[in-house]
């Protein structure tokens, strides 16, 4: 959407490989595409310079991933992502920060060290990070709220 989500229209090419995808914007306007890839164990970075008609494409094992849909935000300390970080198992719900625009993470702030599943993040008025997730085997539904003071320094 370039009118704030009045209209909307489909990028020229899409990230291949990818499903439940999250995207932000770049200091330097790059789009950058977080995916969860089922069976790989690791999500995939897409990058686009020019608005979506093409893209770049590269797994980043850093960021392991069982195959759930996870979170991806900008926020003043950099960029937010939160996923059950785990090769297999939807299990250790964890954020990380990149202060360098997703080249590395920190190492993983543990919200929930069991069972742990889809995760949806915002950024809240005072800075803090607000996390909603499931957990307990999809039983519960949490929201949990971190401060900024709390967010991970870089490894």
């Amino acid at each position: 959407s370039e009118d704030h989500g009045l209209a909307w229209k489909l990028a020229a090419s899409p990230v291949i490989p990818a499903d439940e995808s999250k995207i932000v914007e770049l200091d330097d306007v790059t789009w950058m595409v977080n995916s969860r890839v089922a069976g790989a164990g690791h999500r995939w970075i897409h990058e686009s310079g020019d608005r979506g008609q093409t893209w770049s494409s590269r797994p980043d094992s850093s960021l392991v991933d069982p195959a759930v849909n996870a979170s991806l935000i900008n926020h003043p300390e950099g960029l937010v992502f939160v996923n059950a970080h785990h090769p297999t198992d939807r299990t250790n719900l964890e954020l990380r920060v990149s202060r360098d625009e997703g080249t590395t993470w920190s190492g993983g702030l543990v919200i929930e060290p069991g069972s742990a599943a889809y995760a949806s993040a915002i950024v809240l008025q005072d800075g803090s990070v607000a996390v909603f997730y499931e957990r307990a085997d999809y039983t519960e539904n949490v929201f949990r709220r971190i401060p900024t003071e709390e967010l991970p320094a870089r490894d």
